[in-house]
């Protein structure tokens, strides 16, 4: 309004640092800011780029395809150490009822024997 801020002014700063933020981008990337330079570094490397972004991609989809396999096996001996834990964990439920059994037994055959020596010193009195 009174000749302050003039957009037009604005623009062409605006302007003129993006273009200059993009030929900086171009020389650190390619070393000129020449269009022409430029296209003939992409016309010459591209196929070389092109080439290692492919070889790239195969060697991931191999590593890719290799830890498929791994976790395969991995849930594979998971699945068996749990089986082999489930049968474990019967054996030793058994085991245990075993020694229930065998410890009421012994308990028995204890509280017979007492009973007998206490018979048999009753009868020497």
């Amino acid at each position: 309004m009174f000749g302050f801020g003039n957009s037009e002014e604005k623009k062409d700063k605006a302007k003129q640092m993006r273009n200059g933020f993009a030929a900086n981008a171009m020389i650190r990337t390619f070393g000129t800011s020449d269009p022409n330079e430029i296209n003939e570094i992409l016309r010459t490397y591209m196929p070389e780029i092109t080439r290692a972004i492919l070889g790239t991609e195969a060697q991931t989809s191999h590593l890719t395809k290799d830890h498929a396999d791994i976790l395969i096996s991995i849930d594979e001996k998971h699945d068996e150490m749990m089986k082999n834990t489930h049968e474990m964990m019967a054996k030793l439920d058994s085991l245990e009822q075993q020694n229930k059994e065998l410890q009421e037994k012994y308990n028995a055959m204890v509280e017979r024997m007492a009973r007998y020596i206490e018979k048999e010193n009753g009868k020497g009195r």
